[in-house]
């Protein structure tokens, strides 16, 4: 990948975990764990939790495994990332993003023992936050591509 497009994903990558963190420390400053305001009624509320596990709340309580299994991953997907030449910028747009997500939540996890989460929709139970939407979006980008990675492939080489 040639070097000025790599920097664009690293900086795009950067500004996703300094707004994360941004939004985060917004919320802790200004509501208290439990409190919510209603955006749209009932529909959208921000809500402060703590979660101390990993989706859903699995594995609460497991901040050891949910601090190295991040690391872990994180780290091989800057090793796809960098080992891989010529990958379309789909491949690289979802690994950058579920990186930035898991580094989001892994720096609540190492510094305060627990992810800051905000985001509640009436409609779906789990509270959520900006680097949950990023790993979400990141792995579903990176399905497309996997599903659709030949003709993207050969797209770029004509």
């Amino acid at each position: 990948m040639p070097r000025d497009l790599c920097m664009k994903y690293y900086v795009m990558g950067i500004g996703l975990i300094v707004f994360d963190q941004l939004v985060k420390l917004l919320i802790r400053l200004n509501l208290a764990v439990g409190e919510s305001i209603n955006i749209l009624g009932d529909f959208f509320r921000i809500t402060y939790v703590q979660n101390r596990g990993a989706a859903f709340s699995i594995l609460s309580g497991q901040r050891i495994l949910l601090i190295l299994l991040p690391v872990a991953l994180i780290g091989a997907v800057l090793w796809y990332l960098h080992r891989s030449s010529r990958k379309h910028p789909l491949m690289y747009t979802s690994g950058m993003l579920i990186m930035c997500g898991g580094l989001g939540n892994l720096i609540d996890r190492a510094f305060f023992g627990f992810v800051t989460d905000m985001i509640s929709f009436s409609i779906f139970p789990p509270v959520f936050n900006m680097a949950d939407i990023c790993i979400t979006v990141g792995c579903f980008m990176f399905l497309l591509y996997a599903l659709l990675e030949d003709k993207l492939e050969k797209k770029d080489e004509r």
